[in-house]
């Protein structure tokens, strides 16, 4: 992904390094990075402002409204145990064998 901005910043490609910047995002806040991912949506919100790229303007919306809340993945992990944790991974290991 860095390659993709860099070659985006240095052609000033505007709209794909919006679109570099909604993707870090989602990927910050899949890897429960909440400073990373308010920073990469306001260099979003800034280029697709400047451009003009409001098609992408739900997604930064979508982005925005639950940037307080981990992704669905791991709601319910937070009150589990290391242990209880392992032994889930491990069920759900199994049924897929």
């Amino acid at each position: 992904m860095e390659e993709a901005r860099e070659i985006a910043e240095r052609g000033e490609m505007k709209l794909w390094l919006a679109d570099y910047y909604l993707e870090s995002a989602r990927l910050a806040r899949s890897e429960m990075h909440k400073e990373k991912m308010a920073e990469h949506c306001g260099q979003a919100k800034r280029l697709i402002e400047e451009c003009g790229y409001h098609r992408r303007d739900g997604e930064l919306e979508e982005l925005a409204s639950v940037s307080h809340k981990p992704p669905r993945a791991w709601r319910g992990f937070a009150s589990l145990s290391r242990n209880q944790i392992r032994s889930t991974k491990s069920e759900i290991r199994d049924k897929f064998k």
